[in-house]
């Protein structure tokens, strides 16, 4: 409510209740490096917007790896707090910033993770974050002929998504 003397702000127009927004398709240059990322195709499929989901319809990973990626990223917003603001890439509130703390079911959890990858070593970790976390798109995923190296990050990171795939 406005102080006496200050004009009340406008909130402009909202949508009736019980009804849904229309998806934001986003703008057209994000269309457009949808288009490139998966094809004209998928590009207006939900999962060809994050990175897991990338990944998945071209082929790399599984629907159940990609299940278990996110997961994996929702549990690290949960527990160690997330590094997109107050929502994950997910969509589900992940703050860890209760006076609580996250609870003991996820921070079991995340436990069982970490420990599941952290068998594979400290790099699979850090391209599992890349990817689950940060959304960072890895380099070998755009189409051209895969270098030894990128053989390897590749298949550390389905090594890592499958270990995942078997704790969650």
């Amino acid at each position: 409510m406005a102080r006496p003397g200050r004009k009340a702000k406008s909130k402009g127009i909202m949508p009736e209740r019980g009804k849904k927004r229309s998806p934001d398709r986003g703008t057209q240059e994000f269309q457009a490096r949808r288009i490139a990322a998966v094809g004209v195709e998928l590009a207006t499929h939900q999962a060809a917007g994050d990175v897991l989901g990338i990944l998945m319809l071209k082929g790399h990973i599984t629907e159940a790896q990609r299940a278990a990626g996110a997961r994996y990223a929702l549990l690290r917003g949960r527990v160690c707090g997330s590094p997109h603001g107050s929502t994950g890439s997910y969509g589900e509130r992940t703050e860890a910033s209760t006076n609580d703390g996250p609870s003991k079911k996820d921070q079991r959890a995340w436990e069982r993770c970490l420990a599941a990858v952290y068998t594979l070593g400290s790099i699979a970790k850090m391209r599992l974050d890349d990817v689950a976390v940060y959304n960072y798109r890895p380099t070998w995923s755009y189409g051209s002929p895969m270098r030894f190296d990128q053989l390897a990050e590749r298949s550390l990171l389905v090594a890592a998504l499958r270990k995942l795939e078997d704790v969650t």
